[in-house]
């Protein structure tokens, strides 16, 4: 018989009314644990004590999906993870509405002179020489989303309800009326407004979907509100000076869906991530066309307050987009120029100059973005590296970024070193937001002579299903997960990542950094991390990890190989070559450690690696599976004739 009270302690606690809490389930795993261990524990007891820690878990387990699913709980986590305009810069909502009412259901003012910018139109992509070009193009009437989408032939009149691929990107880009801008770029360059007749019915018949549009499936168009107002501010314009006339009832719909973008806009809504570029832009310049009206100047002086307010939370003092991805924070260097947003903050060009700075350091020797977190395609400009940025090994020279505070640390060959000779390794600890991340905490990308050796898998696409749900989790990434589950994206706390500043033993450069798994809503294990990667360019990379916890873990340390690596069992060890001949050396320096290998698995979903978007192709993982509560797990990494002592 037991003589403590864990086991009435969590007898109650299973019986106690209402949902359990995520801190009532640490509680009752721990009392469950204390139980079963427990030598005095009959088996009458340890059985109470499983069936009573299944219960909280089963209660917890559905408090998690309830407020995951429910709308009114998803968008407080919503605000409470990204963020808002703050009560300080909000405008007044009686005053709002008031203000807007007192336009509605009524024609535009007139004027002789245009109040768009030449910047207005950039938000519709690259411009074309001409616009004859633009209207060839979609006269067919004919819109491509994506490279991966078949062509869809725009049915007359449109179809607002159309999903024809059930693919929510798709859906999301034909509310932002992404299929009218091949004709807004025409205008752009011609001020012809026949190319603006042909979209007035669309737009004409968005606003009367919208309107029948039942209230539940409002959130999943109104969040394309800014890009909607960007083409009807164009359109708008042109109806004023009497440049293109449409029936008065046109007018009227298209003032009024107008003023419905600006109270969803102006109403405290724009969430704080890479959407509320096209949301402050949209809200600008539809506030400026529309400056006669009574609501317009306070709203564009909200939207300059809202893209100060947000600027300030994009990045880091080092200049580093905090969107846990480099082509997001391309992304939106490239919505600031385009929009030319500097002119409503005087603080964005320096943001913007230290941003372009800091971000040629993601690119790979080869040109390419070293795919982290949701990472595409994207340009940049050549490295310039400071004197500060340098690092002297004991046989060589290399450039170290400056910003490993901010998340990222990265260590490569000079800019002048041809890339087939090229070294750089760069390790991510990114944790002040969950927006476009990954499990990839301590994660690491490895380029060496002309290639990727380890990748990151990519991002494969926003389309959720396994695939999408295996390149987040941490089985995807060069870091320790678990064997027994996948590690998702949300399952660390913010916060919870740090970096150390680089380092260098003779020969070696060290880079290192720590996180913290703790329970939470996410995740039902705990363990802290650390890890060190000492690294010699070129010859060999040795990965160090330290993890701890309070309870018997099934550790699993994983590697990428980029898909063009094959790699061959040696006894211990794996051998493999580079595409210019260089032999590579993976051993795992745990005795203990199960080593399995996967390529295109599955089930489960292992060793895949993005080539394009929504396809993958077979790549090489390797994963030491290594049981412990306090343990260390040990890779080394060598090659040519740098071979383990």
């Amino acid at each position: 018989m037991l003589s403590t009270d864990e086991l009435p302690r969590l007898l109650a606690l299973a019986a106690a009314p209402g949902p359990r809490s995520r801190d009532d389930f640490t509680e009752a795993r721990s009392l469950m644990q204390s139980v079963r261990s427990a030598p005095s524990a009959s088996r009458d007891e340890k059985r109470q004590a499983t069936d009573a820690f299944a219960a909280v878990r089963a209660s917890y387990t559905s408090e998690v999906e309830r407020r995951r699913t429910d709308p009114s709980f998803q968008a407080a986590a919503q605000e409470r993870v990204i963020g808002g305009p703050s009560e300080a810069i909000r405008i007044d909502p009686a005053v709002l509405a008031s203000a807007l009412a007192s336009s509605r259901g009524l024609t535009l003012g007139r004027t002789q002179r245009s109040s768009l910018l030449p910047e207005d139109f950039g938000v519709f992509g690259e411009a074309f020489d001409a616009g004859e070009h633009s209207l060839a193009e979609a006269t067919g009437g004919i819109w491509k989303a994506r490279s991966d989408i078949p062509e869809w032939v725009i049915p007359d009149p449109i179809d607002w309800s159309a999903d024809p691929f059930s693919d929510k990107n798709w859906v999301a880009q034909f509310h932002g009326w992404r299929p009218m801008n091949v004709y807004l770029r025409a205008y752009g360059v011609s001020r012809d407004p026949e190319m603006l007749r042909r979209i007035v019915p669309w737009m004409v018949a968005w606003a009367h979907y919208r309107r029948n549009l039942s209230p539940d499936r409002h959130n999943l168009v109104d969040p394309q509100s800014g890009m909607r107002s960007s083409g009807l501010a164009i359109v708008l314009d042109s109806i004023r000076r009497g440049e293109l006339e449409v029936p008065i009832e046109d007018e009227i719909a298209l003032h009024d869906l107008a003023l419905d973008q600006i109270q969803w806009l102006a109403s405290g809504k724009i969430a704080y991530m890479n959407h509320a570029y096209f949301q402050i832009i949209g809200l600008e310049v539809l506030s400026r066309v529309l400056g006669d009206e009574a609501w317009a100047p306070a709203c564009r002086e909200y939207a300059a307050s809202v893209f100060e307010e947000f600027l300030g939370s994009q990045f880091t003092d080092e200049g580093i987009h905090v969107e846990n991805s480099p082509s997001y924070h391309f992304y939106a260097i490239g919505q600031i120029k385009r929009g030319n947003l500097s002119r409503l903050s005087k603080k964005a060009a320096g943001i913007v100059a230290k941003a372009e700075a800091t971000y040629p350091w993601f690119l790979l020797p080869n040109g390419r973005l070293a795919e982290i977190g949701d990472t595409g395609d994207g340009d940049t400009a050549p490295l310039q590296i400071s004197e500060g940025s340098i690092l002297a090994t004991g046989t060589s020279t290399y450039a170290v970024a400056p910003f490993w505070s901010s998340g990222y640390a990265v260590v490569r060959s000079l800019p002048d070193v041809p890339p087939v000779e090229a070294s750089m390794l760069i390790m991510a600890g990114t944790s002040r937001t969950h927006i476009h991340s990954h499990a990839d905490k301590l994660s690491f990308v490895l380029f060496e002579r002309g290639q990727p050796v380890l990748i990151d898998t990519g991002r494969y696409g926003y389309h959720r299903d396994p695939m999408r749900s295996y390149v987040e989790s941490a089985a995807a990434h060069n870091t320790v997960g678990l064997s027994t589950t996948d590690i998702g994206r949300l399952a660390f706390r913010l916060g919870s990542a740090r970096l150390d500043a680089p380092q260098v033993e003779g020969d070696e450069i060290i880079l290192g950094g720590e996180v913290e798994w703790t329970p939470h809503r996410y995740a039902d294990f705990a363990f802290s991390h650390r890890r060190s990667l000492r690294y010699a360019p070129g010859r060999h990379l040795t990965i160090h990890d330290t993890l701890r916890s309070d309870r018997t873990m099934t550790y699993a340390s994983r590697l990428h190989f980029s898909r063009h690596i094959q790699l061959v069992p040696d006894g211990p060890t794996f051998e493999g070559r580079l595409l210019d001949g260089t032999q590579m050396r993976v051993e795992c320096l745990e005795q203990d450690a199960d080593i399995r290998t996967y390529r295109g698995c599955t089930d489960p979903i292992r060793g895949w690696e993005t080539v394009d978007y929504l396809k993958m192709e077979p790549a090489t993982t390797l994963e030491a599976v290594c049981p412990g509560s306090d343990r260390v797990i040990r890779w080394r990494i060598s090659f040519g004739s740098d071979q383990p002592q």
